[in-house]
């Protein structure tokens, strides 16, 4: 009797332990089929983007004063106005029209692609980076030629290649423009030279040279002091020098864009950076008397006032 009861205990165990087993198998398949989930802290932690940093005013200068009728200083990163004089007026603004025409041509041209310089380009009025008719020269060239060079004779090939017409083109630049949300721009022409027609307010132009600074191409071209392009067969040479004096001045500045007619007066659009900070401000000056000194002087006032 003894022998059957031990027989029936290690039955009972063997079979607790089988149960024990499928138990343990059952839960562990259990967990292999649950979603894995991550903690929520850890995904909020994982590429959140980091609003930028607002400045603040910590020294009260006197605001500074300009001859130019319009002006705006405004903090990069986050469109904070710091400083502004007139800055809704519609006013003429001469070469700043070619960041728009830039920015056209990109959404139309790729960079590598080649176009021939005709002869009614290179008559065209204005600076020119004297390019020869049927030369073949490439769309980035053209526009190193365009934002360093302020030449008009590239702006002129560019909008005449895109849209197979000057008119075409410059349908193009004002849609653009509204797209933007730019109501106060308006273009007549590709240069600039179209004082009635081609104009905007320091505002807008604000928001255009922030567009132009997205692309990573135009952002590197408008803050190069000096290069040289080539057509592409390398036989003719093009030495560009940027028309922006303040790419050579002790501050930092990175760009943007310089322009002038007798109408608009001296209009300059500049980025720049402080001198401990990486924060930038764009400050932009239309119908100056003197735009390097006085943008020059927005953009060491904005850095003695505001800290980020």
């Amino acid at each position: 009797m003894f022998k059957t009861i031990s027989i029936a205990i290690l039955i009972l165990l063997q079979h607790l332990n089988l149960f024990g087993t499928i138990q343990e198998n059952i839960s562990k398949h259990h967990q292999l089929n649950q979603p894995q989930v991550t903690e929520y802290r850890d995904i909020a932690n994982f590429n959140l983007p980091i609003a930028p940093t607002p400045c603040k005013r910590t020294v009260k200068i006197s605001n500074p004063v300009t001859s130019a009728k319009s002006v705006l200083v405004l903090d990069h990163s986050t469109s904070e106005v710091i400083f502004a004089k007139d800055a809704d007026q519609k006013r003429p603004i001469a070469s700043l029209t070619k960041l728009m025409t830039a920015l056209v041509v990109l959404d139309h041209k790729s960079l590598n692609g080649k176009v021939i310089v005709s002869k009614s380009d290179t008559h065209t009025e204005g600076n020119k980076m004297w390019l020869y008719p049927g030369e073949e020269i490439t769309v980035a060239n053209l526009l190193k030629g365009l934002l360093i060079s302020s030449a008009a004779d590239a702006a002129q090939t560019l909008a005449r290649t895109t849209s197979g017409s000057l008119k075409l083109f410059v349908e193009a630049m004002n849609t653009k423009a509204l797209e933007l949300g730019l109501e106060n721009t308006h273009f007549g022409d590709p240069v600039g030279l179209n004082d009635v027609e081609n104009y905007s307010t320091v505002r807008e132009l604000g928001e255009l040279a922030k567009v132009v600074l997205q692309n990573s191409f135009l952002r590197e071209v408008v803050k190069t002091k000096s290069t040289t392009v080539k057509s592409t067969d390398g036989k003719l040479v093009h030495p560009l020098e940027n028309t922006n004096q303040l790419l050579n001045s002790n501050l930092n500045v990175l760009g943007i864009k310089t322009g002038y007619t007798k109408k608009a007066g001296g209009c300059l659009i500049a980025l720049a950076s402080g001198e401990r900070t990486s924060n930038q401000v764009i400050a932009i000056v239309i119908n100056s008397n003197d735009r390097f000194t006085e943008t020059a002087r927005l953009i060491k006032w904005a850095f003695k006032n505001y800290q980020w």
